[in-house]
């Protein structure tokens, strides 16, 4: 009887040093002490059985343990991320409001001025002031989103698919100054300030205004498209619509900075400010849509001088 006692007091201790083991974390030595006890030839039958579903209810606690362990570590992994994008996007709300409410300001200010000292929308006064001050939101702005960490390339300063970007720009341009002929050529039937010229204005066309040209599409690209809409990208929570409603408000921002030359230049700007967003969002790349912005505009208002309708 004594030496039963011996051996039932020594399966207990057994049982009560892997219960401390658990209650320690330590599973892998608990489990092995626990599974040795279920040789039936050593002990008894209700003992083994007794280690044998103590030593499942380890395992069990084990795995749930890890799967914890598991889910609060992709919790800590998703929580660095989600500060990390609401820090993106306090840091782009504060960028993009800066960007959006210099050029509000520029537009009023410069609808002012232009009606009160009867300054023309297409001289050269007012060609020098648009550039001067487009040039200083540039700066301004450059220097918040270096302050904010973030790379240029991500605003379209990259050559990303460079080589498709420029085709599929030169062809929408192609097709877009197709249609501003079409255009010419029923003003030209049909429109009193039209009638008698010819389709293209090739003798007042000038250097200077290609010139103009060339440097305000990227600009204005870069704003618009390199700034606005990847912002509101930025922004916006909804992955889905996300790129669609960036480009629909950076179109429409584009528009209402071209308002104050008339409505329809605000029409026209939005319209083909959905284009260019269009062409920007497939490439990722400021190339191809600054020369498509610059194609169209030369066209339009400089060898087709559809300025009559448009300011």
């Amino acid at each position: 009887m004594g030496g039963m006692k011996e051996k039932f007091d020594d399966t207990l201790h057994r049982l009560n040093l892997a219960s401390r083991k658990v209650s320690q974390g330590n599973y892998t030595e608990a489990a092995q002490e626990i599974f040795s006890l279920t040789n039936k030839e050593k002990y008894s039958g209700i003992v083994a059985e007794m280690a044998e579903s103590f030593g499942m209810m380890i395992v069990k606690v084990e795995a749930r343990n890890m799967h914890l362990k598991n889910l609060i570590e992709e919790l800590e992994v998703k929580n660095d991320q989600l500060e990390k994008e609401m820090k993106l996007r306090a840091e782009a709300s504060r960028v993009l409001l800066f960007c959006v409410g210099c050029l509000g300001l520029y537009t009023i200010s410069f609808a002012f001025i232009k009606d009160y000292f009867d300054i023309s929308s297409v001289g050269i006064l007012s060609t020098i002031v648009n550039i001067a001050v487009i040039f200083s939101i540039i700066l301004m702005t450059l220097f918040l989103i270096v302050g904010s960490n973030r790379s240029l390339s991500e605003f379209g300063f990259n050559l990303n698919n460079w080589s498709k970007s420029l085709r599929e720009s030169l062809l929408v341009a192609f097709v877009i100054s197709l249609i501003a002929i079409v255009l010419k050529y029923y003003l030209i039937n049909n429109h009193n300030q039209f009638v008698g010229k010819s389709i293209f204005n090739l003798e007042q066309s000038s250097l200077y205004l290609v010139l103009v040209y060339f440097l305000s599409a990227p600009v204005q690209e870069f704003l618009a498209r390199g700034i606005v809409m990847t912002l509101v990208e930025t922004i916006l929570f909804i992955p889905r619509f996300r790129t669609g409603l960036a480009n629909v408000v950076s179109a429409l921002i584009f528009g209402v900075v071209h308002l104050h030359l008339s409505p329809i230049m605000g029409l026209s700007s939005f319209l083909l400010g959905l284009i260019f967003g269009t062409l920007y969002a497939r490439h990722r790349t400021l190339l191809g849509v600054s020369i498509a912005h610059f194609i169209v505009g030369e066209v339009a208002l400089d060898l087709l001088d559809l300025t009559p309708i448009l300011y």
